[in-house]
């Protein structure tokens, strides 16, 4: 949270974030996609939160091993954009709008 109050003086609005951290903050119990509009005091749709998940590791992208994730945002749109950014020979990026089902399941696999 206040990494994220810290730079949001620096965030235009329109600029989707990218959320790769996996996890629910203790005492909340919040998601990502909740906890990161909450934390820039901005409306969702202002700077759309798009979850990258899946089950990939850094060292096979860093070997450029084929792998996979998923970009999910409510804002498909955003999703699109990410997608369209990530996605190399080597990475393949799926979209979904269920953020709360990647989130999750993020979670647990870690």
């Amino acid at each position: 949270r206040e990494a994220l109050a810290a730079v949001r003086h620096l965030l235009p609005k329109g600029v989707p974030i990218v959320a790769v951290s996996k996890g629910i903050e203790l005492g909340s119990r919040r998601l990502m996609c909740d906890l990161i509009p909450q934390a820039l005091e901005r409306a969702a749709c202002d700077n759309p939160v798009v979850v990258v998940s899946g089950p990939s590791f850094a060292k096979e992208l860093m070997n450029r091993r084929p792998t996979s994730v998923v970009a999910a945002s409510a804002d498909l749109d955003a999703a699109e954009r990410i997608q369209r950014l990530l996605t190399s020979s080597y990475l393949r990026v799926s979209m979904t709008d269920d953020v709360i089902g990647v989130e999750v399941a993020g979670a647990l696999k870690n």
